[in-house]
This record gives C-alpha cells, structure tokens and sequence, in this order.
C-alpha cells in the first residue's frame, strides 16, 4: 500500500489506516459471530470455530497462502523498538488496551451487560 521510499510520515498514515481497517473487520466478524448466536441461534461455540474457518479460508484465498511481506520500515521501528530504552512499545500498547477495556466493562451498561453474558446466558 506505501510504497518503499515513501516518506515517515507517507508510511505511518498507511499503518494507521491499515489498523483501523483491521479494527473494522474485526468488528464486522464479531457481528456476524453474535448475529448467527443472538438471532439464528447457533450455540456460541459452534459459531466461533465455523467463522474462524470461514475467515482463515478467505484469508487463505486473498494471500494466496503466502505471508504478507513489504511492510513499511516505520512498522517495524514502532513494534521491535522501546520507551527509554527500557519499556517495549507493544506492552505499551497492550496496557492502554487493557485500560480502554476496563474501563468500558467497568463503567458503561454496555460493559455490565458483557459481565452479565458472560456470567449467565439467560440473564438479560
């Protein structure tokens, strides 16, 4: 998508935008996972391993079962590099995650609802 002498800031756009397309995939896939267990009424795990072989098939299909290389350099600088020397950049991406998560379960009623799911099914 970024081609290879583009500029840092060319290459760190491309990976934001592929992030957020992968987000949005993502999300899509857990819709359709909830819409056959919700509204169809595929038990939970059945419709988890059947979406994951559906989408590692069309994964298959639109790499042509090679791995995805050509990365931009900025990419691999942002993941294999530290905070200080110290501090890998992935764990501090991990740990605003896992903040941005808990405080969704934590203080919204989406979030209660989750625990409640995930407690007991029949809870509503």
């Amino acid at each position: 998508m970024v081609p290879e002498n583009s500029s840092t800031g060319l290459a760190i756009v491309g990976v934001l935008v592929a992030i957020v397309v992968a987000i949005l995939v993502g999300a899509l896939a857990g819709f359709i996972n909830g819409f056959f267990v919700s509204k169809v009424g595929i038990p939970p795990i059945l419709a988890t391993l059947g979406s994951m072989e559906l989408f590692s098939g069309i994964a298959i299909i639109l790499t042509k079962g090679r791995p995805i290389s050509g990365l931009p350099p900025i990419y691999s600088k942002m993941m294999t590099g530290t905070i200080l020397g110290i501090v890998p950049v992935p764990l501090v991406i991990f740990i605003g995650a896992i903040i941005i998560v808990g405080m969704i379960l934590g203080n919204t009623t989406y979030g209660y609802k989750i625990y409640l799911v995930g407690t007991n099914e029949k809870i509503r």
